[in-house]
């Protein structure tokens, strides 16, 4: 909470946040705690193969669509993105900075989606682990920059990539307050939650 205050400026209480084994953990967690039996999850591809295999763990189908490539550079056509929900879709899954494409989501784009999710009632799974990654600013654009507190909306971060510890497996989850009883119940039957000798590390 300490470090979202410092670096992005978010006012975050403890309570919304969960310490994981890994920010692939945390996404999984998320899914765990909003999905059912053939749910779709619409996910923005290309995207690090094993997000497609939890979700498909959690009993949710992915549902890609594909960036395009444009002047060199990645790009999204969110009309195509928005054009993918259906009744069956309960969560959109978004990675930006993006792995393997590099791909940031801009400000106005995350608006947007913030704006169509909300007018839905659909879950955004935003996972923000490359978020300081960034050469010309600090931080990418968040979608807790914009976000309301009870907004359906799960943002994953991890110790992997800024801090070098891919190996100490560590990542956290922020969510709405109506979410923190599910992910805690979540967590205490998956596996209790990371070691502690890690999170001191950390």
């Amino acid at each position: 909470a300490t470090y979202h205050s410092r670096i992005y400026g978010h006012a975050i209480p403890t309570s919304r946040i969960a310490v994981t084994s890994s920010g692939t953990n945390a996404i999984h967690l998320a899914l765990m705690s909003i999905l059912e039996d053939g749910d779709e999850v619409v996910a923005i591809t290309p995207i690090w193969k094993n997000l497609i295999g939890i979700t498909e763990l959690a009993g949710g189908k992915i549902i890609d669509v594909a960036m395009e490539q444009k002047n060199g550079a990645w790009v999204l056509d969110l009309e195509k993105f928005f054009a993918a929900v259906t009744s069956k879709t309960k969560a959109m899954m978004i990675i930006s900075p993006n792995n393997p494409t590099g791909w940031v989501m801009s400000s106005e784009e995350i608006q947007a989606v913030l704006e169509f999710a909300r007018a839905r009632g659909i879950w955004i799974i935003a996972d923000e682990v490359y978020g300081r990654t960034m050469h010309e600013k600090l931080v990418a654009p968040s979608f807790l920059d914009y976000a309301e507190d009870d907004d359906l909306l799960y943002v994953v971060n991890s110790f992997s990539k800024t801090w070098a510890m891919t190996g100490w497996r560590l990542g956290w989850l922020i969510g709405p307050k109506t979410a923190e009883d599910k992910i805690r119940d979540v967590i205490l039957y998956e596996n209790m939650g990371p070691p502690t000798f890690i999170q001191h590390a950390a």
